[in-house]
């Protein structure tokens, strides 16, 4: 995720974080695997040190155990907010980017983001977390 890094902060954009916490409801948080926060957001952490909502942009890796559950998740970040939620699936070194509308698409190379106007990264470096 480390090749998304350079463009948001040249752009003052946000903020990447790795498993951080994002609390949607008061008895409901998740933690996405990588996560995009915009600047707005960064001050808004409940007191338990959460974020409130989601994040701008979610990535989760996919395994075999866990399709159900980011389904789960997904519906969860687009109901609080996320733009986009990107499933990144290590075997096959694809991601799928999803947004609130029910579409999907898989990525190409370079890879860009519509939450991200204007970057265009190597698909390959999110794969280096």
């Amino acid at each position: 995720m480390h090749a998304l890094e350079p463009f948001v902060a040249l752009y003052q954009l946000g903020e990447i974080y790795i498993e951080a916490g994002f609390k949607l409801t008061p008895v409901t948080w998740l933690q996405p695997d990588v996560s995009f926060i915009r600047t707005a957001q960064i001050e808004r952490t409940d007191p338990d040190g959460y974020f409130a909502g989601s994040p701008a942009i979610a990535i989760e890796a996919a395994s075999e155990s866990n399709a159900a559950e980011l389904d789960r998740k997904m519906e969860l970040y687009f109901a609080h907010g996320a733009e986009e939620v990107w499933v990144v699936y290590p075997e096959t070194r694809r991601i799928r980017i999803h947004l609130p509308d029910g579409t999907s698409r898989i990525a190409g190379d370079p890879l860009q983001s519509d939450a991200l106007p204007g970057s265009s990264t190597s698909s390959s470096g999110v794969f280096e977390i």
